[in-house]
């Protein structure tokens, strides 16, 4: 409406309060394909029997990077569920972040805790020689080791289906890990894309960070701040709690 008066969205907004006239607003969401359902259906039944049934989750470890910045403070993010026979309401789109507003972070949690996170400094990406380099071998020869000293040959280790953890590069560093450390870097045919409720990162960790962000922030060193002092206080007991009602 602002392009089309060649007006500020201030200047809109403000007549528009100045009115009192009733607004309808849209929410943003992620939609849901049905090629992304029918790898849904079959991935994440055959990873809960593989690696999670039982208390086999103890030794798996959940991989992801969350794009988290200041508009994740003060507010609740709204989900939107639609039944299969109905479109998409009206008042709903789908979800384009602004990256230029955010900065990256790689969460990690396992059946024995919460490492501490990774921060991607704002000049770089999550590329495959970054992701490899940065996140997973400090992971796996340092965090990991911690984590599950003597029990390496059993940890599973869990990502998303993004081109940075599924390039050449990348399988052959998961080979040369499972040789050396014995550890499992899942294949891709195993990922279940688009499923943030089958992944403890999505399901509970980047939530668990946004949920509390009670303080309004204006500066991103304060954001980081609030997310690594609350992801400090996770503990191996929230962590099987979690697991506990997830399973």
């Amino acid at each position: 409406m602002a392009r089309r008066v060649h007006a500020s969205q201030d200047t809109v907004r403000r007549i528009l309060n100045q009115l009192d006239l009733f607004k309808r607003k849209k929410y943003r969401l992620h939609r849901l394909l049905l090629r992304h359902k029918q790898i849904r259906k079959a991935a994440c039944r055959s990873f809960y029997e593989k690696y999670l049934a039982g208390r086999k989750w103890e030794l798996v470890v959940f991989l992801d990077e969350g794009m988290l910045g200041l508009q994740n403070t003060n507010g609740d993010r709204p989900i939107c569920y639609v039944p299969r026979e109905k479109c998409t309401l009206k008042e709903w789109v789908v979800r384009h972040d602004h990256f230029y507003k955010l900065f990256i972070v790689v969460g990690v949690v396992s059946g024995r805790g919460t490492p501490p996170l990774f921060r991607v400094p704002k000049i770089w990406k999550v590329n495959v020689d970054y992701y490899t380099s940065n996140v997973l071998e400090p992971l796996i020869e340092v965090d990991l080791r911690n984590l599950h000293p003597g029990e390496l040959k059993k940890v599973v280790t869990h990502d998303d289906a993004a081109t940075s953890h599924t390039a050449r590069k990348v399988v052959a560093y998961a080979k040369e890990v499972k040789q050396k450390f014995g550890i499992t870097i899942i294949e891709k045919s195993q990922i279940m894309v688009k499923s943030p409720d089958a992944s403890k990162m999505d399901f509970f960790g980047f939530g668990y960070l946004k949920k509390l962000f009670k303080q309004h922030k204006n500066f991103f060193f304060g954001l980081w701040k609030v997310i690594r002092d609350e992801w400090s206080k996770d503990d191996r007991a929230m962590v099987e709690r979690v697991m506990t009602f997830w399973n």
